[in-house]
């Protein structure tokens, strides 16, 4: 029994240090965005490119 019961702590901390991690994650990417957004603002010519490169051309700007 002792065995499973370290096997189960083992899984649960793994579980733990998973859901961190990914919690992290987006978090950072949260703050990627909202960086960008704010440079977006200031009207930095690189933001504009990011914008310009996230966007699918639309019809308008083929013609």
């Amino acid at each position: 029994m002792a065995v499973v019961a370290v096997a189960e702590v083992s899984v649960i901390s793994l579980a733990v240090v998973c859901l961190v991690f990914g919690v992290v994650k987006v978090l950072d990417g949260f703050a990627l965005i909202v960086r960008v957004m704010r440079i977006e603002r200031t009207g930095s010519g690189m933001a504009h490119a990011v914008r310009v490169a996230a966007k699918p051309p639309r019809a308008s700007r083929l013609k």
